[in-house]
């Protein structure tokens, strides 16, 4: 008989193995799309597996327990919402650089739901798996620090951090709860100690050359809870040598997270404020009580952003957008709304209920390991990255997978649910597999047109190759519906038709080969940029893209004024802060000679950004 949950362990052991690496970038895609493609693969091969396994015993095992009903409601508010975005195709793959996509949750549901039905013996297995890797992407880092090597590697060095941060917990844990581990009769296992404390020095070296101030904040929770844990195992009373181990490096850890590091050149990532997030999500949920309840869909955020960011944006940048807000939390508040925030904090709130009554009450009996002493500080160090950090796939997926572990562990009613019928079996996985296989599928088309849409912009970037381009950017096109993608097409077009238009021709035969050629890109121009407004409605950007497209073929071609001072109007309505689109209409209106209706957008314009000083010379010569 195959031992099916035997194949998911060690499936699972290799896959957190290798989980660090999907941190390096992959042929120029973003690090982010690289961890969707393992999350994806991760799920699928042990989805698969766990089908077999109904498949030859003719049943479905469930746990049924709080923290399962807790993920449960937390899915479905997440499928009600992405049924009800405005967006749906988006939602649910999102962005290639967002990990708040509907196929990431559905991806981790399943990770939980798997990850809850491994032992305990599993469970120390895995958590030992990433603990190796984390400490070979630490090696990786180490060498590239100190040799100045070329490896393009480390996309974002907080996410880094944060990983090996969490590795750091999970070893100190293990450490310190499983001293028997290193005693090998009377004396000590010289290998274990030489290997544990290797890894050690190896977490410490790098986070203190990446200088995160969050993963100090991590290792030091895990250093006190190992503390504390020891202080309720003595009766409280400080004379173990655990105890003052733990506390000093604790206060070792709490000096590092405040100290600052002058060797380190801080690389602060781009991330909106919390007052904007907040001014953004108060006002997302008072749109309608359809936002209130269940968000403008996942992935929408920039959407919600264009329509209520603060006017203040246009003196900084005002093409600066941002897909997620400052923290998970108040992204979710946009996105998913009051329900999906409501069974977020009932699911942390109850693992912190489970996590500190198991801990308070802790009276240890033996001296093996409980696989719970490793996951409560993991996990709870966690969920804090809702509170402090951005919404990221890494620490998505380690959140769900070690709170499923957990959850396995908790005292629940296992239900059993037999199934008959071979022939309702076959059907149900043979469904459940192709529209896996249909997701796998459609995923790889994605990731190979992010591909094209990347060589595109390098090969335009790097050398002008304005045809080789164009050829790239058609195929992202056509293999995946973005409005990236075509807006991105439909400005290669009109390049490519005002470098024509500089040509200079004497035949009449050139001159009539060079207006066709012309007016041939102004259409496929004005065909790409109309594809992604279709595409992407609620996308301002599509519509500004648009109305630049028919501005500047107005000379290539023919006269579009009143069809791009309408597009623009659509980009005003979805971005009405953005001071940019006013100038824009105002600067058609002009040429149009309609003054008085162009006075009053500059003076608009004006008013969102008062500080451009070409505006201001355009009101005083139509005044």
């Amino acid at each position: 008989m195959i031992n099916f949950e035997k194949i998911s362990k060690n499936i699972f052991c290799v896959f957190i193995f290798f989980f660090p690496f999907f941190f390096i970038p992959q042929i120029n895609v973003s690090q982010v799309l690289n961890e969707k493609v393992f999350l994806l693969i991760f799920a699928f091969f042990i989805f698969l597996f766990q089908l077999l396994d109904i498949f030859f015993s003719k049943k479905i095992v469930l746990k049924d327990g709080p923290i399962q009903r807790l993920i449960v409601f937390l899915m479905s508010s997440f499928l009600i919402s992405l049924l009800f975005s405005k967006n749906i195709f988006l939602s649910f793959w999102g962005r290639p650089a967002q990990a708040d996509a509907f196929i990431v949750f559905l991806a981790c549901f399943i990770i939980f739901y798997l990850s809850s039905i491994i032992k305990r013996r599993g469970i120390l297995k895995i958590l030992e798996s990433f603990v190796a890797g984390s400490a070979i992407l630490s090696i990786l880092f180490i060498i590239k620090k100190f040799t100045g090597t070329s490896l393009v590697i480390f996309d974002s060095l907080s996410s880094t951090a944060v990983i090996i941060s969490v590795a750091f917990v999970v070893l100190i844990s293990f450490v310190f709860n499983n001293l028997g581990y290193f005693r090998k009769g009377k004396s000590y296992n010289i290998a274990k100690v030489i290997s544990m404390g290797t890894f050690f020095v190896l977490f410490l070296t790098s986070l203190i050359l990446i200088d995160f101030k969050l993963s100090w904040f991590f290792v030091s929770i895990g250093s006190f809870l190992v503390f504390w844990r020891s202080m309720i195992e003595s009766n409280f009373a400080f004379k173990r040598k655990k105890a003052v181990l733990s506390l000093s490096l604790f206060f070792v850890f709490l000096v590092l997270f405040f100290l600052p590091n002058p060797f380190v050149e801080k690389n602060i990532e781009p991330k909106l404020s919390y007052e904007s997030s907040w001014s953004i999500a108060e006002k997302s949920l008072g749109e309608s009580v359809k936002n209130f309840l269940i968000g403008s869909g996942p992935s929408t955020y920039s959407y919600q952003f264009s329509l209520y960011r603060d006017k203040s944006f246009n003196e900084i940048d005002s093409s600066l957008m941002f897909k997620e807000g400052s923290i998970p939390l108040l992204t979710f508040f946009v996105t998913g709304g009051f329900l999906t925030i409501l069974s977020l904090l009932l699911l942390i709130g109850f693992f912190y209920y489970q996590g500190f009554r198991y801990f308070l009450n802790f009276r240890k009996e033996n001296n093996s390991v409980n696989a719970l002493d490793l996951l409560f500080p993991t996990i709870f160090c966690l969920s804090l990255l809702m509170f402090f950090y951005r919404i990221d796939i890494a620490t998505l997926f380690l959140f769900f997978s070690t709170l499923g572990l957990w959850s396995g562990q908790q005292k629940g009613e296992e239900m059993i649910i037999n199934i008959p019928s071979p022939k309702i079996i076959k059907i149900a996985i043979s469904f459940i597999f192709i529209l896996w296989v249909l997701i796998i599928f459609n995923f790889i088309s994605y990731y190979r047109a992010e591909i094209h849409y990347q060589k595109s912009i390098s090969n335009y970037n790097n050398q002008g190759a304005i045809i080789e381009s164009i050829a790239e950017m058609e195929k992202a096109a056509s293999l995946w519906k973005s409005s990236d993608y075509n807006v991105g097409l439909s400005q290669l077009y009109l390049i490519k038709a005002s470098e024509e238009f500089e040509q200079r021709w004497t035949t009449k035969e050139k001159k009539d080969e060079q207006k066709q050629s012309i007016k041939e890109d102004a259409l496929k121009a004005e065909a790409s940029a109309k594809i992604a407004c279709a595409s992407e409605k609620n996308n301002f950007q599509s519509w500004q893209n648009l109305g630049l497209v028919y501005e500047n073929t107005n000379f290539l071609v023919e006269d579009k004024t009143e069809e791009a001072i309408a597009a623009y109007e659509k980009a005003k309505a979805l971005a009405p802060q953005n001071y940019d689109i006013y100038v824009a209409i105002a600067r058609l209106l002009e040429e149009d000679k309609k003054y008085e209706e162009a006075l009053a957008e500059y003076k608009k314009a004006l008013e969102l950004n008062p500080l451009d000083e070409a505006v201001v010379e355009k009101i005083n010569e139509l005044q």
